[in-house]
Order: C-alpha cells, then structure tokens, then sequence
C-alpha cells in the first residue's frame, strides 16, 4: 500500500513529464545523439528518485542527508584547498575573474549552485545532530560551503545562499543567535580590517565582485543578449523546442557567440532555458514542478514534528535558493548537480509521504538528528 502511495507525491508525474518533454529532440534536434544521451541522464535520476520513495524504511531521511552533508563538505574542501594556494585576479570590473574554484564541476557556478543546495541540510545537522561529531560534521561542512563560495566567487549563488539564510533566520530559531554573532564579527572584521582566512577571503575582491552585479560588464551584457535571444529561438522552434544541451548548436544563429568562436551553452535562466530545449510541454513539467515542491513543503511544514520539521525547513530553503539561482542560471546543464537536486526532490517527497501518511521512515537504529 504504502509503495502505491508513494508514486502519488506531487513531485513525481512533472518529474516524469519533464523526462518525457525530450521525446520531440530525439526527432527534430540537430544533434539528436546529445538528446538521446540527456534522456538516460535523466531517466536515471527519475529511477533513483522512485527507488529513493517507493521504500522509506529502507534508509532512513536522517542517513540521506549525512551522505549529502559529508559529500557537500569533502568537495568544499577540495575545492578550498586547491584553490586558496592560487592568485585570483579581476578583469572587466570583476566581470571575469581568473582561478575561481570549481572543485571538479564544469564550472565554479556549479559549484555554487550545489554548495547553495546543501548548505541548508549541514545547517540542520550542526545544530540538530544527535552527537558532538554529527554536529562537528555539519559544522565543518558549512565552514568549507562558504569558503569554497567565496574562492568560486559566484554572484548567482551568494544571492540564493543569503535568501537561504534568510529564510532559515526567521523560521528556524536555533540559528538565530549565532547568526546575530556572526553578523558581529563580521562587521568588526570590515571596520578593523582583520581577515582571519586572508588565503581564503580576498575582501576587496569580493566586495568588488558583488558590486559588478551593477556594473556593465561582458559578462552582464552576455546573460543580456541570452535573455533577449532566447524567446526569438523559442518562437522559431514551437511547440517541441530545439532539443536538450542543443542550444550550442543553435546560438551561433541568433549571434550568441562569444570569445571568439564559443557558442553560448545555454539560456542562463532555467525558465528560459527549459522553454527553449524542451518547449511547451517542458514549461508544463517546470510550472507543474514548482507548485508540487511548494505544496508538498508547505503540508509538511504543518504536519510534521521534529526532527522532521527542521528538515522540511531546511529543504525550503534548499527550493527558495534554486528559484533565486534559476534567475541567472541553469541547474541541469551540470548532470552532477541535476543529480544533488534530483536528491533534495526526493527527500522532499519523503517528508510529504510522513507528513500525509503519518508513516516513520525509523527503523529500530540510532538516530542522527534530535
């Protein structure tokens, strides 16, 4: 009964008409191989998310987000300490800076967008975790989260982890008082001048890579010109779109090419991006998605207890900073991070099967969280 009950989460049929929305490129893109090849991708995520809910006794919630929260800090950590021993450098008014940390994804936007993502669950555990090592774990996993954001220097993400924050700051109380202390300290290092991480934290290079946001950089005037070029693609290729990871293909006749002869990878905005490749039916699953994952956070915010209810808040503030980080940039186009996110929809949709249901995903183990 209860692996029926499982398939009917929110999430799961726009999961599956997203998958089904790359159908059309298998026949219309130009390069058709890619399409193929991002439908496996997914269709293996879509696998692992059923195989995540059909059996909530198996593992456990609590067990999920360790692996997530461990793995989140190890590739913190690499990527800090591969990148804190280079220099980084500024060029088009911070625009583009040189030897940003992107600890093994395609890019140090990956990279942000996945510390975003995990961010909030090492939170929960560093202030939720049974033992002093469970909390040391999240602990650590938040200290390297945030030096391997400021070594990857990804504006998209500080917005999504400062709405993420946020969030967490109202909602969750635990963590209102040391984020009151380290808005302090914080303020005292500026005013004072003391950097305690100064191979880590470049101040002035980090205030003016935040500020560039405003700025008329090349960077800006690219998203710009995507933003503008993409509905004109869109238009041209109703209803089906022109394929998934196809938009390489199809910058270059629309002018979107850049550095050269580099062809703009994709839309930098998911909404926009999601229309393009995968076309009507593609922006049916997204808005379908986005009103699942919400529906299914705001029942389990109201029904759950604890430990439960910090993980749902947690997990909102997991979704608040992809929409934000959706704005400027795509999380599929890095399958690793699709992947982590894939994660963070499951997980969502085993708190809503609890929060409905009223069924415990404990088996008689010991417990992670509080």
């Amino acid at each position: 009964m209860l692996r029926r009950q499982t398939m009917k989460t929110p999430l799961t049929f726009p999961l599956l008409l997203l998958l089904v929305a790359n159908i059309p490129g298998l026949f219309l893109a130009i390069d058709k191989g890619t399409v193929a090849r991002e439908m496996l991708i997914w269709g293996a995520w879509d696998v692992l998310f059923l195989a995540i809910i059909s059996d909530i006794r198996a593992v456990t919630t609590e067990r999920l987000i360790l692996v997530l929260c461990v793995s989140g800090a190890i590739v913190a950590a690499f990527a800090t300490i591969k990148t804190s021993s280079q220099t980084q450098q500024a060029f088009d008014a911070a625009g583009q800076i040189t030897n940003r940390a992107s600890g093994g994804f395609s890019s140090p936007v990956a990279l942000g967008l996945f510390i975003a993502v995990i961010l909030p669950l090492q939170l929960v555990l560093a202030f939720r975790g049974r033992t002093a090592l469970l909390r040391a774990v999240g602990i650590a996993g938040v200290a390297f989260g945030l030096a391997a954001l400021a070594l990857a220097l990804t504006r998209g993400a500080f917005l999504s982890v400062g709405i993420a924050f946020a969030w967490l700051i109202v909602c969750y109380r635990p963590l209102r008082k040391p984020a009151l202390g380290l808005l302090v300290a914080l303020v005292v290092c500026i005013l004072s001048g003391f950097n305690p991480a100064p191979s880590i934290l470049n101040v002035p290079l980090l205030l003016q890579r935040i500020t560039s946001i405003n700025s008329q950089t090349n960077s800006a005037e690219l998203r710009l010109a995507l933003w503008a070029a993409s509905p004109r693609m869109l238009e041209n290729n109703l209803p089906f779109g022109i394929g998934a990871k196809n938009f390489p293909n199809q910058s270059p006749y629309y002018g979107l090419v850049f550095d050269g002869d580099t062809a703009a990878s994709n839309a930098h905005d998911t909404f926009l991006a999601v229309a393009v490749e995968l076309g009507i039916p593609g922006v049916i699953g997204l808005l379908w998605l986005i009103i699942a994952v919400g529906r299914a956070l705001s029942s389990s915010l109201l029904a759950l207890g604890e430990p439960e209810h910090s993980i749902a808040l947690a997990l909102t503030a997991v979704f608040l900073a992809l929409l934000v980080d959706g704005i400027t940039d795509y999380a599929p186009a890095d399958d690793a991070v699709w992947l982590t996110v894939m994660m963070m929809f499951a997980l969502i949709g085993r708190i809503y099967i609890q929060a409905q249901h009223g069924c415990s995903d404990e088996p008689p183990r010991r417990e992670i969280l509080v």
